[in-house]
């Protein structure tokens, strides 16, 4: 199903949690956001900028397989966030390993996997949440747009 009004999505989600905090329901993450990372330095503030830019009720789980760059370093603004959690594998587990292992700390009702590197649009988020919660669904994907490391666009795109 594909919902074109942006600003719908977002209100349609923001009024689900508004309702639940009335109804008492106890409030966790709508979604846990993972993220693996391995020597991230150079991109991971940007990819941790655009989850935090979603708007919704959300836990991001950073898992970094050891990077020996700056990555740690980078994540600095947001380590006193509570719905940031920051795990460093004792031993490299690789970009699963480090997935599964968020997936085993996550609270969220669903689960987001975002790459270091990566980035989402405003609003991603909460159009996908509005989604499933219409349709009852318990998964959903999306395409994206393939860039070169500069930031431009290839003009590849890979359909969800």
């Amino acid at each position: 199903m594909e919902l074109t009004e942006p600003g719908l999505r977002v209100k349609n989600a923001e009024k689900m949690q508004q309702s639940k905090r009335a109804s008492g329901e106890e409030m966790r993450p709508a979604v846990s956001v993972i993220m693996p990372v391995y020597n991230g330095e150079k991109y991971i503030a940007q990819a941790v900028q655009s989850v935090y830019a979603q708007n919704i009720p959300l836990e991001l789980i950073v898992i970094d397989d050891g990077s020996v760059d700056g990555t740690r370093e980078a994540l600095i603004p947001w380590e006193n966030r509570p719905d940031f959690v920051y795990i460093k594998n004792e031993r490299n587990l690789g970009a699963a390993g480090s997935r599964n292992r968020g997936v085993s700390v996550a609270k969220g009702r669903y689960v987001a996997f975002l790459d270091a590197d990566d980035w989402w649009e405003e609003g991603k988020l909460a159009a996908q949440l509005a989604a499933l919660e219409m349709t009852g669904d318990v998964i959903c994907s999306t395409g994206r747009d393939l860039m070169n490391p500069d930031g431009t666009f290839t003009g590849k795109y890979i359909s969800g």
